[in-house]
């Protein structure tokens, strides 16, 4: 009944595992910071958060952490929200573009994305934009 014998009787007992959920994850896109921290803020109890301040650096996170939504601003430096939106277009699932400026609804079609939150936004409004996932 040395060491050989417990790890034998260790290889019959089966053990349960709860199951993972998945939180699902948020890019967040804006050169401003104070939209990120509040969309952190929001968003942060229910989805896992990454944030860029750029396009080019949206890019680079997007590709390496494939997040279920990309919320990103129109108007950055580096790289805009429609650029964007086109590179990631059968890459990540829904990306939605957000503004305080006048922008049509084809373009935002045109870019891939899913669709538009206007800048300033409700509560509410995100909420429903981010959902379902």
């Amino acid at each position: 009944m040395g060491l050989d014998m417990d790890v034998e009787s260790l290889a019959h007992v089966q053990t349960t595992h709860a199951p993972v959920l998945h939180r699902p994850s948020i890019l967040v896109v804006d050169d401003d910071p104070d939209t990120r921290h509040l969309v952190r803020e929001i968003l942060g109890q229910h989805f896992e958060v990454f944030e860029a301040g750029d396009g080019l650096t949206a890019l680079a996170l997007a590709l390496l952490h494939r997040p279920d939504i990309v919320l990103s601003d129109v108007r950055m430096p580096e790289l805009d929200g429609f650029a964007l939106a086109q590179a990631l277009s059968g890459v990540i699932n829904k990306v939605i573009l957000m503004t305080a400026d006048f922008v049509s609804r084809a373009d935002v079609l045109a870019s891939g994305a899913a669709g538009l939150l206007e800048k300033p936004f409700a509560l509410s409004a995100l909420r429903a934009a981010v959902s379902p996932v």
